[in-house]
């Protein structure tokens, strides 16, 4: 109740003093606990949004970066295949193999080079004029070049010979063997250069089959038809991972970020 001058002439002064008082005081508003808690559920109720929204972009990120992964496995397996087809018509299927656990072709070694030497038999180079060939039409493909982050040719030996030895033999037949490329196809060389590289691993990764026979029978002979399969051309494509990468860094910073906030 608010009271006037005129009921203070009435009642006097000091009536409704006090209720002047609580007047000019009413703007002193605690909130009440009804209140806080509603506060303190909305705030909450913001986070969990916030969090659900987090996590579904952590997914759709997760989701990408599989895709990705697989786009990129896929296109390199094409690939193989069509290298295979291209080099079995010219060796035989026999000679060539895919390694569909680690997508690599492995090409007989003989079929390029004699034993204990890294010069290019005559007999192989028609095999790596068609090679070079498909290589440049890869390369040549947006699509395909746009994927591909390399082309490794590894050169393997047997167990035979020193590894030193085995060390310099394989490093010298992987070179020859992209020297031998660029030469016959000039594109590789002048245009796509960059793409190739020579790696030689000596006697130290023999193929998987004759290494897991070597362990079961535990015995240090090796055959010669294992012999002959560990010496090898493999040629591997490297895909290309920047979109991969991308999303990785996107999630790594999203974590990081929730671990700054806790």
């Amino acid at each position: 109740m608010i009271f006037t001058d005129r009921h203070r002439e009435d009642f006097g002064e000091g009536f409704g003093a006090e209720e002047d008082t609580y007047s000019i005081n009413d703007n002193k508003y605690w909130p009440a606990l009804a209140d806080v808690m509603s506060a303190g559920a909305l705030i909450i109720l913001l986070f969990m949004l916030f969090s659900y929204i987090q996590a579904l972009d952590f997914a759709s990120a997760q989701s990408q970066i599989y895709g990705q992964l697989e786009e990129a496995l896929s296109l390199e397996f094409r690939i193989l295949e069509e290298l295979e087809r291209v080099i079995a018509q010219e060796i035989g299927e026999e000679n060539v193999s895919l390694n569909r656990k680690d997508l690599s072709l492995n090409v007989q070694g003989e079929i390029f080079f004699d034993r204990n030497s890294y010069k290019i038999k005559p007999e192989a180079k028609p095999v790596l004029d068609k090679l070079a060939q498909a290589f440049t039409v890869i390369l040549a493909n947006e699509e395909y070049r746009s994927r591909i982050s390399a082309i490794l040719i590894e050169g393997h030996c047997d167990e035979t010979g020193t590894a030193d030895i085995n060390w310099q033999l394989s490093v010298d037949r992987a070179v020859e063997v992209v020297k031998f490329l660029h030469h016959t196809s000039p594109e590789l060389g002048t245009e796509f250069p960059r793409y190739f590289g020579a790696a030689g691993y000596s006697k130290f990764r023999p193929p998987e089959l004759a290494s897991k026979r070597a362990e079961h029978d535990r015995d240090t002979t090796i055959s010669e038809s294992d012999s002959r399969v560990a010496r090898r051309i493999e040629i591997r494509i490297i895909p290309r991972y920047e979109g991969v990468k991308e999303q990785i860094d996107r999630i790594l910073g999203m974590r990081v970020g929730r671990s700054l906030r806790r």
